[in-house]
């Protein structure tokens, strides 16, 4: 599959990162409608139209087998193992390597961050020539039952690959770095924006 180029088409546009971390279910969407949207995995459920879906393990297939729900214009598959056959028909799907190492790729077919899809998103969006990054469902800590993310009770400690990623995000731009909006997650790579100034 031929690697998909990033277009600069984004410069000076607020982007939304959506994951899937449990404070989801209790976002107030209308904080982000009308901005650029990348739905990391299931974030999609929440943002059934993103500008795009990013997919980092093709593992997700197992419970994923199908987009049908996701209404957008394009998946990207990052995963170096082959796409899985249950995808093949998905025109919207198309395949950008990750990159080793810490820090972000400048180069528009690749992305750096491999520790987390969410790392990989902003890389995504600094590509696309964001100007800011707001940060939803990014939680760190597991929801009342102690699932880590809203659709299902899996558990993961995602805390230290987030940490791991701070150097990288340390040389971006100060208008640039990653913004929370979600003030009660555990994760202090990211500084947290008061609600009300999402667009800048």
């Amino acid at each position: 599959m031929e690697s998909y180029r990033v277009p600069r088409d984004w410069i000076g546009e607020t982007v939304a990162i959506v994951a899937s971390g449990h404070s989801v279910l209790t976002f107030d969407f209308e904080r982000i409608a009308g901005l650029k949207t990348i739905a990391v995995k299931d974030g999609y459920r929440k943002v059934p139209e993103a500008d795009v879906l990013l997919i980092g393990d093709h593992r997700y297939a197992g419970r994923n087998p199908e987009f049908s729900e996701y209404k957008g214009p394009l998946i990207l598959y990052t995963d170096p193992e082959p796409l899985p056959e249950c995808w093949a028909s998905d025109p919207r799907i198309k395949y950008i390597p990750k990159e080793p190492g810490g820090g972000l790729s400048e180069n528009p077919r690749s992305l750096r961050g491999t520790f987390t899809t969410t790392a990989l998103a902003i890389n995504l969006a600094v590509l696309h020539g964001a100007k800011r990054i707001l940060l939803v469902g990014v939680d760190g800590h597991p929801g009342p039952n102690g699932e880590r993310h809203f659709h299902s009770d899996k558990k993961e400690h995602w805390y230290a690959r987030y940490a791991r990623q701070r150097w990288g995000f340390g040389r971006l731009p100060r208008d640039l770095i990653p913004l929370q909006l979600n003030r009660r997650s555990a994760i202090r790579t990211f500084p947290f924006l008061k609600e009300g100034d999402e667009r800048g």
